[in-house]
């Protein structure tokens, strides 16, 4: 009685749903990071969610918004156009101008504690495209500063110290006097 070999050439299928697996996973494969890639800008303020919630939206009244969730704590802007500010930095830096620039912004608003008190963290992320010429099409481009979002953040931060203050105020004005 022979023994049967097992044909090596058929193959195996684990080695079939590894290479899969790579393949999907996409390892090995790199690419620059895209506009929407660069780490997000963050805050931790020490406030109720409530009261920040209400201060994201003040400090972001001037931006048409897109959506507002507050059960899930998201607030998207439409696309803004900042064609003028763009060209007008680069020409500072490259020469080149482009043809149209607009970006968006998302912002996560999640509650939380710090050191043991109520606190809320805002995190904003910013999506920058560019069109080069009429008819390119948009292209994400590279975030070199973050700007925009650290205004935001610094609002935010003062809509809250402001309302504190303005609640404190009011609460002594309606303390009533005692008479003597």
């Amino acid at each position: 009685m022979q023994k049967q070999k097992k044909d090596s050439r058929k193959p195996s299928y684990f080695a079939f749903f590894l290479c899969a697996a790579l393949a999907v996973s996409g390892v090995g494969c790199s690419s620059a990071p895209r506009g929407d890639q660069l780490e997000p800008i963050s805050q931790v303020y020490p406030a109720p969610l409530i009261d920040v919630w209400k201060a994201t939206l003040k400090a972001l009244k001037n931006y048409e918004l897109s959506e507002k969730n507050r059960e899930g704590g998201i607030i998207r802007s439409a696309w803004i156009d900042n064609t003028k500010a763009v060209n007008f930095s680069d020409a500072f830096e490259r020469g080149d101008t482009v043809h149209s620039s607009r970006f968006k912004l998302a912002v996560n608003v999640f509650p939380g504690a710090y050191q043991g008190k109520e606190a809320t963290q805002v995190t904003i992320r910013k999506k920058q495209q560019v069109e080069k010429e009429l008819m390119q099409g948009w292209r994400d481009a590279q975030l070199e500063d973050h700007v925009i979002e650290q205004t935001i953040l610094y609002r935010i931060e003062r809509i809250l110290i402001n309302e504190k203050r303005l609640e404190k105020s009011q609460s002594k004005t309606q303390e009533p006097e005692l008479p003597l």
